[in-house]
């Protein structure tokens, strides 16, 4: 393909803004997580009960005596704040869901909440 083609214009655009965005992660550290950080963040601590799509249907979920909440059902979603799923996070749910307030940080709790709540599935109408 020749050089200042379209799809050598389009693959550089992309490589800028890949080098943009490592630019923008390295000034401001102490930012959200991006969303794949955080999908890596949920996975690592919260799928393994809670599920990869956030149904409640994670492997170690078969092993608890209680059903876990979908993360996926609007009523669940609504039924919450943001407060109180960052204080569940942070705190832990008796007598299973341990706490994360001293492991994570609170941009990291913050994200996690966000990720969450885009786990919904719309209410059906």
């Amino acid at each position: 393909m020749r050089s200042g083609s379209p799809s050598s214009r389009d693959d550089m655009g992309v490589a800028t803004c890949g080098l943009l965005m490592l630019a923008l992660s390295l000034a401001f550290p102490g930012s959200l997580p991006a969303q794949s950080d955080t999908k890596v963040l949920y996975d690592a601590r919260c799928g393994s009960c809670h599920g990869v799509g956030g149904a409640g249907d994670g492997a170690a979920a078969k092993a608890l005596k209680v059903p876990l909440p979908s993360f996926t059902d609007s009523a669940f979603a609504a039924g919450r704040t943001d407060e109180e799923l960052t204080a569940s996070i942070a705190n832990g749910k008796a007598p299973m869901m341990p706490a994360f307030g001293k492991q994570l940080k609170p941009e990291q709790i913050k994200a996690l909440v966000a990720y969450i709540r885009q786990l919904r599935k719309p209410s059906a109408k």
